[in-house]
């Protein structure tokens, strides 16, 4: 009995890994400060309130906001899809 094996690229697995970075976008930023959610972000990453207001302001690629955790309070704090919360840089 032989196989073959077929290799697939991870590429096709999933869209996820087509992006380098990502961050929160600015209707993303904008919801959190309506939705009042500061607090459950900072005390979901474990940072000071001066960090917390950095992190935000910073809104880096790949930063603390685009954690597992964050992004999941923030997608059910503001029922916004990831389409609408993340901006992504894809690979050249």
């Amino acid at each position: 009995m032989y196989f073959t094996l077929h290799f697939v690229p991870i590429f096709e697995i999933t869209n996820e890994i087509k992006y380098k970075k990502m961050r929160l976008t600015e209707k993303a930023i904008q919801a959190i400060a309506e939705k009042n959610i500061t607090g459950k972000i900072m005390d979901e990453l474990k940072v000071s309130p001066s960090s917390i207001y950095r992190i935000i302001k910073e809104n880096k690629s790949n930063g603390p906001l685009t954690s597992a955790g964050a992004l999941s309070l923030i997608r059910q704090e503001t029922a916004l899809t990831d389409d609408v919360l993340l901006e992504r840089e894809s690979f050249s």
